[in-house]
Formats: C-alpha cells, structure tokens, sequence
C-alpha cells in the first residue's frame, strides 16, 4: 500500500531568507499595531479604564487556559522530518483544543458565579459563558499557526493578523459610538477578531494543504505522536501554563487587591509598552523557531543564536529607552489626562520589557534543544518571582511599589535565561560585544541623556514627544548597517 506522501503532493514550501520572513511577518504585525496605535486615542476617550480592565480579566484567563488547549503538542508540528508525521501532530492538536473546549464549558457552568468572584469582577459575568469559545480559537489558531510555520508561509499570517485587527477595532469603535461602552463590548469584538483570523489563516491552509492533511491523518500514527512527544505534555505545558499565568498575573491580583479601573491602567500601559517590542519581536520568534530546527539538525545553531542575540539588542535599545522617559506624557497627551497613570506604568516596566524583549524569541530553544524541564525550571522562578513582588505590594497597597519590584524580579530572572541560552547554544560572551553593539548602546545611552534634558527643560509635552521620535528614527539610521550585517550573517539566509 502506497504512504500518504506517494499519492498526495507534499505541502509546498516557501523558501526565504531569514530576514525577509521576519519583514513578511513584522509587516502584518506592524499594520496590524498601526490600526491599534491609530483607534487607541479614541477607544481610550469611547471607554473608561473600568471597562478596559473587565475585557483585560477575560483575555487573562483565556490566555492561561488557551495555552493548554493543544496540550502543547502545537510546539511540536515543526519538528518531525515527515510531513505526514507532522500532519496527525497538527490533527492531535486540534482533537486537544475541541475536548478542552468543552471542559471548560462545564466548568463555566458549574463554577462562574465563584470565579468572578474570586477575581473581583462581577462585570464579567454575563459574558462568561463566551470563555469556551475563546479557548477553542486560540488553540485551533496555534495548531494552525504551527503547520504554517512549518512550511514556511508567513504572508499568511500577516493578512491573518490584518484582518483581525480590522475588524477587531471597527468593532469596538461601532460599539462605542453606538453608546455601547461596556467590557462586554470589548470582549465580543476581541472574540470576533479571533473568530475572523482563525477562519482566514485555515481557509488559506486548508486550500493548498487541505488533500494531503486529510489523506495523512492515521490514528496511529496519532497515537505515536502523543508517545514520541510526551515531554510536551508533560513539561511544556506546565512550562506554558506557568509561563502565561506569570504574564497574567499582575492583571489578576490588581483586579483581586485593587479594581478594574487599575488593570486598565495597567492593561493600556502593558500593551503600548509591547507594541515596539512585539512589532519585531513575535516575527523574529516564529522565523526563528523555524530556522532553529533546522539548524540544530544541522550543527550550526550557534551562529544563528549570536547573530539574532545581537539583533534584538541593537532593535529594541533606542525605544525602550525612549518610553523610560516620556511614558507619563505620552500617555497624557494621545490618551486623555485620564490615562497618565497607564503611562507612569509604562515607565517603570520598560527596563524589564527591553529584557523579556531579548529572551522571548530565544525561549524556543528549551522545546528545539528537547530541555523542556529546564524551561520549565526557569518559568517555574519567573512565576514565583512575580507572585512575591505584586504580593509585596498588595500587602502595603502600593501598586507603584508591585510594579517596580515586578520590573526588578523581572530583569533578574530574564537575564538569567537569556544566559542559560546562550550557554545551551555555546555562544561566547565576548564574541557579542562587537563594535556594532557598542555603537548601539553608546547612541541609546545618547538618546536617554538628551530626552532626560528636554524632560527638565521643555515645557511642551508635544515637544519633548517629538524630539522623543526624531531621536530614535536617528538612532535607527545609524545602526541600519549593523542590522543588515547581522541579518546576512543568518547562515539559513
């Protein structure tokens, strides 16, 4: 009898450099954060902070059980060397996300009333009941997400990422013209949106690869897949599930000790403080992921690991450094006097993003290097770490204090698994610190300096925001050469 792959064409590959899948990528993700960046002055004067924050709640809690959906056997669609193998990988994780699924609906409808209790939130309750939902589009979305990595599409996930966040935000700003100015309004488009790029980015799959995932599907080959790979379950989901609930955990226990009006403080000033970071950061993780694979299976990861290390700190130096400064009133000036406080937030958490900024796309390696429990280890600190800092500060209720022990922890434990990687990938310190890094840290040092002095001696907030831009597209334009050089360095180039 014939396999699967002699009767049915293989999915077809799109070949590219390392940096132009990135730029194919950050391009979605940039126009996508463009439309976000561009309705966020409205949204913020269309909604109070109190509503901001109920719609932050509900995507923290489906993002800490969205990402045990697939029981993280998604991780593993871009390892096998068989396409067929990964097929009933991808088929497993959308089996886990359906059953999932309806677990949770039966733990909405037996526990809601106590968990929006718990989390001080009564406002979700009528909207509880779409939490099923929510979960079972995010892992079908990541089972998807993995299959398209695999083969290397990444245009697709651009227009995916495009089409959600259009309807996403023309939904929200429907609704609050329309006077529907509640957390539930948000939610439902945020929904909506995911709905909307789940569909999109499977019809694109499903028409090129559709024959031969449906001729590969084998339950044996299923049930293979859950033996080979059960260090994902078993590891990695707890390293994933740990890993999201320390990212949700702030959004959580300020809803819990404080109000929803302080997560949406927190919620606004996390996401700004993110878009810069993620505009590069999340196109550079899935490439990666990608290109690392392949090059451990070959032997030459640590090229790749130095020049990508190298990269993300000449990248996410200048706005970092920018934000450090003029948070408060850029908050001020775009958002409403209302939203100041989200940009002090802002300020006190932007050392520690510029490190979670360098490590996250480098986290992969746990899962490609098959160290699943030191992962865990490590997101196991992270949590425990963030759990004491916003604990600190619940208990003298300051949650300027929760934060900026939050960002310190931070800082510290980011830093320690940014040098597990490297060591994992036998990369040599010394061998980082080129003249290309010096020349970025020497500029972005520059730039903080000046924008401390125009924070002192400029009057204007809408002064020092512009000296803010113009300083960092300078500090661009002189570190372009070094960004190239490291992107043709990438030996999958």
């Amino acid at each position: 009898m014939s396999s699967p792959e002699a009767t049915v064409r293989s999915p077809k590959r799109e070949v590219g450099g390392f940096r132009g899948d990135v730029l194919r990528l950050a391009t979605g993700t940039g126009i996508g954060q463009l439309i976000g960046i561009l309705a966020a002055p409205i949204v913020t004067r269309l909604f109070s902070p109190e509503a901001y924050g109920v719609a932050a709640l509900f995507a923290s809690m489906t993002a800490i059980l969205g990402v045990l959906a697939c029981a993280r056997y998604e991780l593993a669609i871009v390892l096998p060397d068989e396409d067929s193998e990964a097929a009933n990988l991808f088929w497993l994780s959308g089996m886990c996300a359906t059953a999932f699924a309806l677990l949770s609906c039966v733990a909405v409808w037996l526990g809601g009333p106590l968990i929006v209790t718990w989390i001080n939130a009564p406002q979700l309750s009528p909207y509880l009941w779409i939490l099923p939902l929510a979960i079972f589009l995010r892992g079908l979305f990541a089972a998807l997400n993995y299959w398209n990595t695999r083969t290397g599409h990444f245009a697709r996930l651009s227009f995916a990422e495009i089409t959600s966040r259009v309807f996403g935000t023309s939904a929200v700003l429907g609704a609050g013209f329309a006077g529907h100015t509640t957390g539930g309004a948000m939610i439902a488009a945020s929904v909506g949106g995911s709905a909307l790029a789940t569909t999109v980015l499977g019809g694109q799959i499903f028409r090129e690869d559709g024959r031969f995932l449906l001729k590969s599907f084998d339950r044996r080959k299923i049930v293979a897949g859950i033996k080979r790979y059960r260090k994902f379950p078993m590891y990695s989901s707890w390293s994933g599930l740990i890993n999201i609930a320390s990212w949700q955990l702030p959004i959580l226990l300020l809803g819990i000790f404080f109000s929803p009006a302080i997560v949406g403080f927190y919620a606004l000033g996390f996401r700004i403080l993110q878009m810069p970071m993620s505009l590069i950061g999340r196109a550079i993780g899935k490439v990666f992921h990608q290109r690392a694979a392949q090059a451990n299976l070959r032997g030459d990861l640590e090229p790749l690991v130095r020049n990508l290390l190298r990269t993300l700190v000449i990248v996410g130096l200048a706005p970092i450094s920018a934000l450090a400064v003029i948070g408060e009133d850029l908050f001020s000036l775009v958002f409403g006097p209302t939203w100041s406080q989200a940009g002090i937030y802002t300020q006190i958490l932007s050392p520690w993003a510029f490190v979670w900024f360098v490590s996250s796309p480098l986290s992969t390696l746990f899962g490609v290097l098959n160290k699943q429990a030191q992962g865990l280890r490590l997101q196991i600190t992270i949590f425990v770490s963030r759990l004491i800092s916003l604990g600190i500060g619940a208990y003298y209720e300051n949650v300027i204090l929760a934060l900026a022990l939050f960002s310190v922890t931070g800082i510290l434990v980011y830093g320690n698994l940014v040098y597990q990687i490297v060591r994992l990938s036998r990369v040599k310190l010394r061998h980082l610190l080129d003249t290309s890094l010096k020349r970025a840290i020497t500029l972005s040092l520059a730039l903080f300096s000046i924008l401390v002095a125009g924070k002192v001696f400029l009057s204007s907030p809408s002064l020092l925001l512009c000296l803010g831009f113009l300083l960092t597209t300078a500090y661009y334009f002189f570190v372009r050469k070094d960004l190239a050089i490291a992107s043709a360095a990438d030996p999958a180039s």
